[in-house]
């Protein structure tokens, strides 16, 4: 019987792996200290009891002042207004908000440094096309492994390209980007663009504003980051579609059925039986309907469902694919996942001229879709009731005029593209945007049980977090051995990375 996590075990844990990574920073072992700050992010990132630590974000801005020196004495050049860079940790064509804010850049007619330490460019295809066809763009790729020297490395290019601004793009646990670009205090502005709303993160240490997509995210990083409201705006995204993929096909026939399309990562179905129940519901109560959900994680528990209940020829699942608006074209309607609910995929639907209809408990603020959207005051798209929210499915699957009625009042909820990059523009120059910010209380414990459910019935994944350090002792003693084979591979990827001058 595996161990059940608590609250209790998840802190006793962080707190030990805080005090291993200060102990690491007294001893001058910077390398040692920033791995258990990433692993500390990683664990409190996965139960979310906390969303803040002002004690590493000091130490990693000490880390920050060990590697660099507390002066700005490499700083030589003057500031260039037009020239900022956009650092991007991972890199990963429609995924985070890379694209729509470099677009936004470029509309800006900002030159741009693209910094990012990922390295295979199939992974940022998109991302690289619309770099390299604009003629004010670089991209450098950091080639360096050892976490000191990628600090140094983003450090010296940065350095060399004197950028005005800077605008992170990041992970919760970037340990070295959060220490280079604390390095950057007071000469250039820094902004985080803070995808992970709902999480746990660090980097207040190393930027100066934050840039949200929703009033959630606001009213968490008022209350629980700790971060001045003078310093925070709001900017809504839009959804990158691409719209060259050409449609896969389905493996089951489709003729005289209605798709019920939904997807996302997998873990935001487990913690709770109400999205099962929903998709029981509209399965057993409506003959003509087929099931179809795209998403990626354990599929245990989703495999389970559908064989015990004999879905296995009405509930299909896939891997993520490509052609994703060629599916939404051909679904009837996208039900949302629940305890966690998916904003990309609600925007992909509405894009595509889909209806999306999603359940949420009254305390979880968080699953609200109508916040992913403008002008939606008057929209309701997310049911508290479970009762409502199936007459109103019945009512989509028996009329397709009531659908229609629906779909035509969601037209115009996704800022444009020229619209986002007005705002950004608001936002550099006045750091507010004109979309306004709705204040009101999170219940961040009803959330955080979700992920300790989540973790005790289905992902039992908490051993595994702590096995990163091991990994990393083994990688190390491999590099000792081989350096010769290293060096090798090291130099293969090297030839492959674009450098754009």
């Amino acid at each position: 019987m595996k161990k059940k996590i608590t609250p209790e075990i998840l802190i006793k844990d962080y707190e030990k792996l805080k005090k291993k990574s200060q102990k690491y920073y007294s001893e001058n072992k910077m390398k040692d200290s920033l791995d258990s700050i990433f692993i500390l992010a990683k664990l409190m990132y996965n139960f979310n009891l906390k969303y803040t630590d002002d004690d590493m974000e000091k130490l990693l801005k000490q880390i920050s002042n060990s590697i660099f020196g507390k002066t700005s004495k490499d700083f030589s050049k003057k500031i260039e207004e037009k020239k900022v860079i956009f650092y991007d940790y991972f890199a990963l064509d429609n995924r985070g908000l890379t694209e729509q804010y470099l677009q936004g850049l470029i509309d800006l007619e900002y030159e741009i440094l693209f910094i990012t330490l990922q390295k295979n460019e199939k992974k940022m295809k998109n991302i690289l096309k619309k770099l390299l066809s604009y003629k004010g763009s670089e991209v450098y790729v950091i080639k360096a492994l050892d976490k000191i020297e990628i600090c140094q490395e983003i450090r010296e290019k940065a350095i060399s390209y004197n950028p005005s601004k800077i605008f992170i793009h990041t992970s919760p646990w970037d340990t070295v980007g959060f220490v280079t670009w604390a390095s950057f205090e007071d000469r250039a502005e820094r902004y985080l663009i803070n995808l992970s709303d709902h999480t746990f993160w660090l980097g207040k240490c190393c930027s100066d504003y934050f840039i949200e997509f929703r009033s959630y995210g606001k009213n968490i990083s008022i209350d629980y980051r700790r971060i001045s409201e003078e310093k925070i705006s709001i900017l809504p995204y839009y959804p990158i579609r691409n719209l060259n993929e050409v449609f896969q096909g389905f493996s089951f026939d489709t003729e005289g059925k209605k798709i019920i399309f939904s997807g996302g990562s997998l873990y935001k179905i487990y913690g709770s039986s109400i999205y099962f129940e929903l998709v029981k519901y509209i399965l057993d109560n409506h003959e003509d309907t087929i099931f179809l959900f795209l998403g990626n994680g354990d599929e245990k528990p989703l495999r389970k469902f559908i064989f015990d209940n004999k879905y296995e020829s009405r509930f299909y699942f896939y891997n993520e694919r490509r052609d994703i608006n060629e599916v939404f074209k051909r679904c009837y309607f996208y039900l949302g996942t629940y305890p966690i609910t998916g904003g990309l995929m609600s925007q992909f639907a509405v894009a595509n001229g889909k209806l999306p209809v999603a359940y949420t408990s009254k305390e979880l603020s968080i699953n609200l879709i109508e916040e992913l959207f403008i002008n939606c005051d008057k929209i309701k798209m997310t049911f508290t009731d479970l009762k409502e929210l199936k007459n109103h499915i019945d009512k989509l699957l028996k009329s397709k005029e009531y659908l229609l009625e629906r779909i035509s009042e969601v037209n115009e909820l996704i800022i444009t593209e020229k619209e986002f990059a007005i705002e950004f523009k608001k936002i550099i120059e006045t750091k507010k945007s004109r979309f306004n910010f709705k204040k009101y209380e999170v219940d961040i414990d009803a959330f955080s049980r979700i992920y300790f459910e989540q973790e005790n019935k289905f992902l039992h994944q908490y051993k595994r977090i702590f096995l990163i350090k091991n990994i990393k002792l083994i990688i190390n003693f491999f590099e000792y051995l081989f350096p010769a084979i290293i060096e090798y591979v090291l130099s293969k990827i090297k030839n492959q990375i674009y450098v754009k001058k």
